[in-house]
């Protein structure tokens, strides 16, 4: 019996498969893996070379495989600081395979930052996104760019929202927003967040405007858990932004009728104070959540309202 070409060629793919296969289950314990903490998190990192060659001409395909299975990913646990979770991995080997896939780095980012809290993980595919803007991009068909690239801007402004809120870094976080709104399409707004920092006050600003941002695009995506994650962060940073108020109009208080905290105070003198202070300025003494609001030993109102610091403010 005659065996066409094309048979035989089926063959070997077929066999070098399985052999391949076989060599990466049999010695996937020697491959690097001290970044490794967390057993449940162990995952093979691929060089993207080696995996599109297994594909056998099907790296569009793996691709959409790796990018459903990044968005299905049903992990909902914060992974330990200095851990990539197989999220990130999975999302890193997607961008080096198409370094166009703009879906794959805003959501990717959104999904190991909001979800996962893989903080570096997040930073490190938004560099590389705003790597291949700076050096590739513009190498593409203006159509492309229109169609899958339109939002450009918000490669730089997500990477605002990791480098001022989860790295606590204003001047990056600075550059980002200027970048941003320096780039045709972005909102006008963006241009005058930057120079929002400068103060406390400004800072609740901004990450309510980003958490509102970040709510709007996750909504229009249908991306429920990306949705709730962020809705707890914006409570959190409502009641933070009440408290750090309350605090401010606390010591205007005190210095407008010539009163005076100094660091050596007593508890008794600042509660002395606080309690004039609620009283003078019918302040309730609960905040709109329903906890008890009180002066700390730092000197900063705080609430018995559960929250979690959100961005970096507390």
């Amino acid at each position: 019996m005659k065996v066409m070409p094309g048979r035989i060629s089926y063959l070997i793919a077929v066999i070098i498969l399985f052999f391949s296969s076989l060599f990466l289950n049999t010695n996937i314990r020697r491959l690097e893996t001290s970044w490794v903490q967390a057993p449940n998190e162990q995952m093979a990192r691929w060089h993207p070379k080696l995996f599109s060659t297994l594909t056998f001409g099907n790296t569009q395909t793996a691709i959409d495989w790796l990018w459903i299975k990044s968005m299905v990913d049903p992990a909902i646990f914060h992974v330990p600081k200095g851990v990539h979770p197989p999220l990130y991995y999975s999302l890193d080997l997607t961008t080096d395979l198409d370094p166009a896939f703009f879906d794959a780095y805003i959501n990717g980012a959104n999904l190991l930052a909001i979800i996962r809290d893989d903080v570096v993980g997040a930073h490190a595919l938004l560099k590389k996104a705003e790597r291949f803007m700076e050096t590739e991009l513009s190498n593409y068909p203006e159509k492309f760019r229109k169609i899958y690239w339109r939002q450009e801007w918000a490669i730089p402004f997500t990477l605002a929202y990791v480098e001022l809120f989860e790295l606590d870094d204003l001047p990056e976080a600075a550059k980002a927003f200027q970048k941003a709104a320096q780039i045709p399409g972005s909102p006008p707004y963006l241009a005058s967040l930057s120079s929002r920092l400068s103060t406390p006050g400004g800072q609740y600003d901004v990450g309510l405007r980003l958490i509102n941002i970040m709510l709007s695009q996750a909504n229009e995506k249908n991306d429920v858990r990306i949705e709730k994650e962020l809705a707890k962060k914006r409570e959190s940073l409502f009641l933070s932004q009440y408290l750090n108020q309350l605090t401010e109009a606390f010591y205007s208080f005190v210095k407008q009728t010539n009163r005076s905290v100094t660091k050596n105070a007593s508890e008794v003198e600042i509660k002395r104070h606080w309690k004039n202070f609620l009283k003078e300025k019918s302040i309730p003494a609960k905040d709109p959540w329903g906890g008890d609001i009180y002066m700390d030993e730092g000197g900063k109102v705080n609430s018995t309202t559960p929250r979690v610091k959100v961005f970096g403010l507390g």
